[in-house]
C-alpha cells in the first residue's frame, strides 16, 4: 500500500499542516497546488498524484473530507471514502 496526499495547499502550508496533525512521518509523497494548474474541485491535483504514483484510478481509493475532494476524485474516476472531519455535513458530502 502506498500513501500520497493530494492537497490544494502550498508545499510550505502542507508541511506545517502535516506536522500539526502529527502525520508528517507517515506521508512521504505529496502533490500540492504547485503541481497543478487548477485547484480542487478541478481534478488536476488528483491527476498529478496518480501520475506520481504511476497508478490507474481503479487501483486507488481517495479519503476526502470536503465536497471538493469528492468532486475532483470522481472527475478522475477514483472511488472515495468521505470523512466528516472537514466541517461539511452529510448532505454536502453526499451531493458532491
Amino acid at each position: 500500500m502506498r500513501l500520497i496526499i493530494a492537497s490544494s495547499a502550498t508545499e510550505e502550508e502542507l508541511s506545517l499542516l502535516l506536522k500539526i496533525a502529527q502525520v508528517d512521518d507517515l506521508l512521504q509523497e505529496a502533490t500540492t497546488s504547485s503541481d497543478a494548474e487548477k485547484s480542487k474541485p478541478a481534478p488536476d491535483i488528483v491527476e498529478a498524484a496518480l501520475s506520481k504514483l504511476k497508478m490507474s484510478p481503479e487501483e486507488v481509493v481517495m479519503l476526502g473530507d470536503t465536497p471538493y475532494d469528492i468532486k475532483s476524485a470522481k472527475a478522475v474516476g477514483i472511488s472515495v471514502i468521505a470523512f466528516r472531519c472537514g466541517g461539511f455535513d452529510d448532505y454536502q458530502l453526499a451531493e458532491a
